[in-house]
């Protein structure tokens, strides 16, 4: 650490509403002996307060987060997400720029992880190609926000490219995957049902972009039928997924066994889920959950690519390099016989081709509490 930090500092993480930012904070905290505040959104709050191991409060507001500022007295501040917090509406881009002028006026560190890795810089966004209606739109708001974050240290997993516009640090900790999470109570059928578990994760703009791609009605029904031949499977489907397609699903499995959804879960019952499926899908390979599955040695299956790396075609190939350098990241054929199987041999080819390779890559950056030094250096 510089001179004027302290060796504990205090760290107080501003999340957005985005699930995989939350899981970006509890990551870089796991297992730190470290005085650390997590300030959420009132809709993550309220899912999370209950039981979430490290202390939280809410926010609504640019105040509400500088009074928490002022109240906590942190020496280091990390946006998790600078970005998101525009785009998901928490923060105008006026309110953004007081944050960051205020925090530096302060002398608080600051930093922002960068869901975007680089690529939609303020050097860049021009040139990016958006698949979205309302791409001008979009590509004005990022060109504000990362303008307002270009003095900004950005934060990411795995080793940063030598071609980026910002200053970026990564960090790798190993005490997250190193033994798996303590069970917590989820739903008394996880632990009364003997079958394993087959867990499903959907969110929401990848629900909307398969229906954008396939029609609702016809995702609905592939997907009604992968949870039915889970059961055939003798496996326990559990979906994770927004109400309207839970809704669905059960309407065209009326005849069989309910399914276990949930539209929302707190992050230690999720991470309790993943721990106990013995497979895990998505439909998308940069869902931050996919990680978790990897840093735990556990197998994981794609059903698409996902919604970022469609709307963003240069994001998928860049992400890919930055995250799963020399990794294989199969895709299954959503229409093909889904069968415990035909799943087996595709997870062992995974040990050697997707998960050691994939935390060997990320490991070469740094440990938390060198990240922090270093963020202390560069700020």
């Amino acid at each position: 650490m510089s001179s004027s930090t302290p060796a504990r500092p205090r760290i107080l993480i501003v999340v957005s509403q985005d699930h995989g930012e939350l899981f970006n904070a509890v990551y870089l905290l796991e297992g730190m002996n470290i005085d650390a505040l997590l300030l959420l959104p009132q809709r993550l709050h309220v899912l999370n307060c209950e039981d979430l191991r490290i202390p939280c409060a809410a926010f609504d507001s640019c105040s509400t987060l500088l009074n928490q500022v002022r109240l906590y007295r942190p020496d280091i501040v990390l946006l998790f997400s600078g970005y998101l917090l525009v785009m998901n509406q928490l923060l105008t881009s006026q309110k953004l720029e007081q944050l960051v002028t205020t925090l530096n006026s302060e002398g608080i560190m600051l930093a922002t992880s960068d869901p975007f890795l680089g690529l939609l810089s303020q050097a860049r966004v021009r040139t990016t190609e958006l698949n979205h209606p309302a791409a001008d739109q979009i590509r004005r708001q990022f060109e504000q926000v990362a303008s307002l974050l270009q003095n900004v240290t950005h934060v990411s997993h795995a080793p940063a490219r030598a071609e980026l516009h910002t200053t970026h640090l990564s960090f790798f900790n190993p005490r997250y995957g190193a033994e798996p999470a303590a069970p917590q109570a989820t739903a008394a059928e996880h632990h009364t049902e003997s079958r394993p578990t087959w867990l499903f994760v959907l969110s929401t703009e990848d629900f909307g972009m398969q229906c954008h791609l396939h029609g609702t009605d016809a995702f609905c029904q592939t997907l009604a039928n992968l949870l039915r031949q889970t059961l055939v499977g003798r496996r326990l489907p559990v979906l994770v997924a927004p109400t309207s397609c839970l809704a669905a699903v059960q309407r065209l499995n009326a005849a069989d066994e309910p399914v276990h959804g949930y539209d929302s879960l707190s992050y230690e019952k999720f991470r309790d889920l993943l721990n106990r499926a013995e497979s895990a899908f998505y439909w998308n390979q940069f869902s931050a959950s996919v990680l978790h599955r990897i840093l735990h040695h556990q197998p994981v299956f794609l059903f698409d690519q996902g919604h970022l790396s469609r709307a963003v075609p240069a994001f998928g190939r860049h992400a890919r390099d930055h995250f799963f350098r020399d990794c294989e990241l199969p895709v299954l054929e959503p229409h093909q016989p889904l069968t415990p199987e035909a799943l087996r041999p595709l997870a062992a080819l995974q040990i050697d081709g997707l998960l050691q390779p994939a935390i060997d890559h990320l490991s070469q950056t740094v440990d938390p509490e060198e990240f922090l030094r270093q963020l202390a250096v560069t700020s």
